[in-house]
């Protein structure tokens, strides 16, 4: 049998433990230009359920983080941007985390070869590229 117990002093009560929540992960991936995005942030410590909130810089235009945690949609503007998400539990316990996040630009597919040679005026021309 396994007894557990809770010992209060004069003036506590059993809800006044502060918990310090950590987000994870602790780098998300870059994204690329018109490419849709999804990354998932959680919260580890405190009491469920969390939300979340970007407290200071900005995401990426067509980026946006749900309340749940969800930082997703399609980004338009290769760069780097820089913003903090502070994630809050049900007891008010708070925790935050900076992140730096890099939208690429798409790649263009390659052609080869990279030049053709010229063609002669009244001659049949092919080339495969």
């Amino acid at each position: 049998m396994l007894l557990l117990g809770i010992v209060l002093f004069a003036g506590q009560s059993a809800s006044a433990q502060t918990f310090t929540l950590t987000l994870q992960p602790n780098n998300i991936p870059a994204g690329t230009e018109n490419q849709a995005y999804s990354q998932m942030i959680t919260a580890v410590g405190g009491n469920a359920p969390y939300s979340f909130a970007v407290i200071a810089g900005s995401l990426p235009v067509g980026i946006t983080l749900a309340p749940g945690g969800l930082l997703s949609g399609t980004p338009t503007t290769p760069n780097s941007y820089s913003f903090t998400i502070e994630a809050t539990d049900i007891d008010g316990n708070t925790g935050f985390r900076p992140y730096t996040f890099s939208i690429g630009t798409a790649g263009l597919l390659p052609v080869n070869p990279g030049s053709l040679p010229n063609g002669q005026v009244s001659t049949a021309y092919g080339a495969t590229l």
